[in-house]
């Protein structure tokens, strides 16, 4: 990852994210790209309370993507 972050790449996404914790375990990579955490919003707003009341917080860098996997046409 450092090298893509030396490269240029500004952006990390993260498809299911659930309970994930490259955000909070390394933040001096992490902190380098905009991270999308793209997961159902349920989950979503669980882990956020959950990072705050940890002490954590939630990064500028780190956005929260809500979405349905299972919505749409098939």
């Amino acid at each position: 990852m450092i090298e893509q972050a030396d490269r240029g790449v500004t952006q990390f996404v993260i498809l299911g994210a659930g309970l994930d914790s490259f955000a909070q375990r390394r933040p001096q990579i992490a902190s380098r790209f905009t991270v999308f955490e793209v997961d159902p919003p349920g989950p979503q707003a669980w882990k956020r309370r959950r990072l705050i009341e940890l002490g954590y917080g939630v990064p500028d860098w780190l956005r929260f993507v809500p979405v349905d996997f299972e919505a749409g046409e098939s």
